[in-house]
């Protein structure tokens, strides 16, 4: 078992270190322009304030899909986390051309309503959410990983002195 073990944890870093090479001395050029010039920001818009564990997923030629985790959502005009609700997940679609240079747009459900939810929800009452944790598109399809994490029941109590 031991020697079975060892071969796959073998093949396993031999493969992704390849592939990280193989990412570092890439060069993406988009019309002269550097990579620099074209990696996205993530700007306060259409009610997206900030979310975390970002994750790309190349989905076309410059153009990527972002999963974040917990997310701050506010009204579309919001520029602040003030007033904002966190909802468990959300989406981006960035977009990279000459004309207009980069731009994202963001996506979750009941957007610009007062109870927004997570782009990637479970069933009503399931007492668990998902966080997504990364994709890859293969052929046509595109494949999320979602992380299902429970709601704990315990109740959280105060401390004062």
């Amino acid at each position: 078992m031991f020697k079975k073990t060892s071969l796959l944890a073998y093949i396993f870093m031999l493969v992704f270190s390849q592939g990280a090479y193989e990412f570092q001395n890439s060069q993406a050029t988009v019309s002269g322009t550097d990579q620099q010039e074209i990696r996205p920001d993530f700007p306060y818009k259409d009610g997206w304030l900030g979310g975390d564990a970002a994750y790309s997923v190349p989905i076309a030629a410059y153009q990527s899909l972002w999963l974040f985790g917990d997310s701050f959502v506010g009204d579309s005009n919001a520029r602040s986390r003030a007033g904002s609700k966190l909802v468990r997940n959300s989406v981006g679609i960035s977009t990279y051309d000459d004309a207009s240079g980069r731009s994202i747009k963001y996506f979750w459900n009941r957007k610009g309503k007062s109870d927004p939810n997570a782009f990637f929800e479970p069933k009503e009452g399931a007492g668990y959410f998902y966080w997504p944790m990364d994709g890859f598109q293969a052929g046509e399809n595109l494949y999320v990983a979602l992380s299902r994490v429970g709601l704990s029941t315990r109740e959280v109590h105060s401390i004062s002195r």
